[in-house]
């Protein structure tokens, strides 16, 4: 390939490169925006539980055996509860559905019981 072949290749490449870049921002300038300004803000999220829930563990051996959330309202009954064990090395979830009437909920898990440990619960729902 001479020289001059070689500048006209790179020469359509660059043409090339500026008409994609054409394209792509007279695109994106045709993207309809409502609003002018960003902002934030907080929404107060309703609990289907309003005075919280008792959680306890059981634990076999070296291990968490079982987590059981008390105390649930029937008014969580059809959400889908979560609870999350973290041994500060390893995380387990286990999930599942709320019953008519609320109650309690037993949750087993075979995780090592260490010294970080922390529990998380959360319902979804309903």
């Amino acid at each position: 390939m001479s020289r001059v072949t070689g500048m006209r290749v790179v020469a359509l490449g660059a043409a090339g490169l500026v008409v994609l870049a054409a394209v792509t921002v007279g695109h994106a300038a045709s993207v309809g925006v409502s609003a002018r300004t960003m902002g934030a803000g907080a929404a107060t999220v309703p609990a289907c539980d309003s005075d919280g829930f008792n959680v306890s563990q059981a634990v076999s051996g070296m291990n968490v055996g079982t987590v059981t959330v008390s105390g649930i309202a029937a008014t969580c009954a059809g959400g889908t509860m979560s609870v999350s064990v973290n041994n500060g090395t390893t995380t387990a979830t286990s999930t599942a559905l709320v019953p008519a009437g609320g109650g309690s909920l037993p949750f087993v898990f075979v995780i090592a019981a260490g010294d970080a440990e922390q529990i998380d619960v959360l319902v979804t729902g309903p």
